[in-house]
């Protein structure tokens, strides 16, 4: 016999009859970066007490799901721990004593499960979720619900729909004096209409992309210190801007007055060689 209905057994005695719950399932979304996000699934609060949990979710297609934790979960007992099978996951849980509600727990007392890491513009549904409840009859309780926390169905969708990158507002250099020491940073702004700006990355010369809040403190004073930006929204798009170097600041503006200096040079030579040269040459002959 499966360890899973020996388990079950053990804490019931009846066969379960199935009834509804409005007992639903919370899913919480938050990004980790500008590919990826954290999905956490929440049971709620429940008026009666269960002791068995079990549930099937199912993520849009292609999905790449990554990094199952059961941390803090309320299952003490795991009798199918979460595993990705065909694009869903699959578990199932005995908690000890039953569970109605986290006193001072997050989301109104409601239960952890468990966590996992997928694609930011994968989505997530319930295919099928019960409940035992703790009543000493073993009664099966079907779960038809999901709420999603975050505007979780309202952002997918947005996500799903945003190929926009950013833009920017401001990026500029400047200079404050904190504490009598003279920093030099950047101050910076962007703007995304559609599923809005996740986060900023600043690389300096020789250096690696490092996300970072304005204003940035940059740390390599070089005068060749060429700064790139990228700005990312919460589908994975992103923008780049550059922030010329001190070096840059000052040949780049001048290079108009060169390239006139140098057309006035040439056009001097081309007169000389054209009117002056040719009269000393005759003066020089009649001689």
């Amino acid at each position: 016999m499966p360890m899973k209905t020996l388990l079950i057994l053990l804490f019931f005695y009846l066969i379960p009859v199935s009834l509804f719950a409005q007992t639903p399932f919370l899913i919480e979304s938050q990004p980790v970066d500008g590919l990826k996000k954290e999905i956490t699934i929440w049971i709620s609060p429940s008026e009666n007490s269960f002791n068995v949990i079990e549930g099937r979710f199912i993520l849009s297609p292609f999905s790449e799901i990554t990094n199952i934790t059961t941390n803090d979960s309320i299952i003490r007992f795991w009798t199918d721990q979460p595993r990705v099978e065909n694009n869903e996951i699959i578990f199932s849980g005995v908690i000890p004593g039953g569970f109605t509600h986290v006193l001072y727990g997050e989301h109104g007392g409601s239960g952890k499960l468990f966590s996992f890491e997928v694609d930011i513009n994968s989505s997530v549904s319930l295919v099928h979720g019960a409940l035992y409840l703790n009543d000493g009859n073993g009664t099966r309780v079907e779960l038809r619900d999901t709420e999603f926390l975050n505007s979780e169905e309202k952002d997918f969708e947005v996500r799903a729909k945003d190929h926009t990158p950013p833009e920017w507002i401001q990026a500029f250099r400047s200079s404050h004096v904190p504490y009598g020491v003279k920093e030099d940073i950047i101050i910076f702004e962007a703007f995304d209409k559609e599923s809005g700006v996740n986060y900023v990355e600043v690389k300096e010369l020789g250096g690696t992309f490092k996300r970072s809040t304005t204003p940035y403190i940059i740390s390599n004073t070089s005068l060749f210190n060429r700064i790139e930006m990228r700005a990312y929204d919460y589908a994975g798009n992103f923008s780049t801007l550059f922030i010329p170097s001190p070096i840059e600041k000052i040949i780049v503006p001048a290079i108009p007055f060169v390239l006139m200096g140098i057309l006035c040079l040439l056009a001097f030579a081309y007169l000389l060689n054209r009117f002056v040269f040719p009269k000393i040459k005759s003066r020089s002959r009649k001689r």
